[in-house]
This record gives C-alpha cells, sequence and structure tokens, in this order.
C-alpha cells in the first residue's frame, strides 16, 4: 500500500489544470479592466473630438452683438447646429440619431459666446459626461450606491473667435 500512496503523492498528473483554474479569475479580471480601461479612453476621445467641432463650427460664424443667440445657420440658430454636431455630429436635427457616445444629449452641452471685447476673443465648448463603467460597475452589482465607480467627464475646449 505504501508503494501506491508513493505513486499517488509523486505523480504530477493534472498539476497544470490546477494552477490554471487558480489563476483564471485574476485572468479575467485583468482581461476586463483592460477593456474597461480602453473604453474609458474611447469615450473621453470622442467627447473631446466633439467638442472641438462644436467649437470649429462656432469660431467663424458671425455674432450678433457679441453672443450666437438669434444668429441663424440656414433653418436652426447656430448654437443648436454646434450642439447637435457636438451631440450626434450632424448640424440638423438629432432626434433619430445615435449620439457619438451612449446617453449624450444637447442638455451636457454649455457653450459660451465670445463677448465683444477688443483684441483676441475666445470662445469655450464644455461637455458634461456621467461616464457608466459595465465591467466594474459596483454599485448595481451590489445595491450600494457608495461604491458605484461612475465618473463624470468634462472635456473642454477654448477656440479663438475668427471674424
Amino acid at each position: 500500500m505504501s508503494l501506491s500512496l508513493k505513486k499517488f503523492v509523486g505523480c504530477e498528473r493534472g498539476t497544470q489544470t490546477i494552477e490554471f483554474a487558480l489563476l483564471l479569475p485574476f485572468l479575467i479580471l485583468l482581461f476586463a479592466s483592460a477593456v474597461e480601461m480602453g473604453r474609458m479612453f474611447y469615450t473621453y476621445t470622442t467627447l473631446q473630438k466633439a467638442t472641438e467641432v462644436g467649437a470649429r463650427y462656432l469660431s467663424t460664424k458671425q455674432l450678433s452683438n457679441g453672443s450666437y443667440t438669434g444668429v441663424m445657420c440656414g433653418s436652426i440658430s447656430c448654437i443648436t447646429a454646434a450642439t447637435n454636431l457636438v451631440v450626434c455630429g450632424k448640424e440638423s436635427s438629432c432626434s433619430g440619431e445615435t449620439p457619438v457616445v451612449p446617453n449624450l444629449s444637447s442638455t451636457n452641452v454649455t457653450i459660451t459666446s465670445p463677448g465683444t471685447g477688443v483684441g483676441a476673443r475666445y470662445l469655450t465648448v464644455n461637455v458634461s459626461y456621467g461616464y457608466q463603467p459595465l465591467a466594474f460597475n459596483l454599485g448595481n452589482l451590489t445595491g450600494v450606491s457608495q461604491l458605484s465607480l461612475n465618473y463624470t467627464f468634462t472635456p473642454s475646449i477654448k477656440m479663438r473667435y475668427m471674424l
């Protein structure tokens, strides 16, 4: 009997399977965190580029008393057209269109006109977007909102008014 016990203890069959089973949760966690970081980076850069597009569009539009209020760009106001560019990438109405990032709306966009000052004038486009992670949304998984890993992105661009 001691011979079979020595054979059993000395046998290394299946050790790789046990090692893999022990490391698999860590590998999944590492993969999910890499995917989530990539998604977060993509969302932020998309929002930043969208704010640049909106600011570039407004930087060449004529002002009325230092403001875009009441200034028309075709059939809609310039502010609405720039907001639509930021939200869905089109000047026309965004109704029925997919936003550049999920759950982005015109209420997330703030545009500050350049004013009437002398010299260089600047307009500002801000976006405030609540990012929600998919893989690590601990607030939803546990039901405890204090554990939430949601983050607010606030990309902003300040661009010189060209006219």
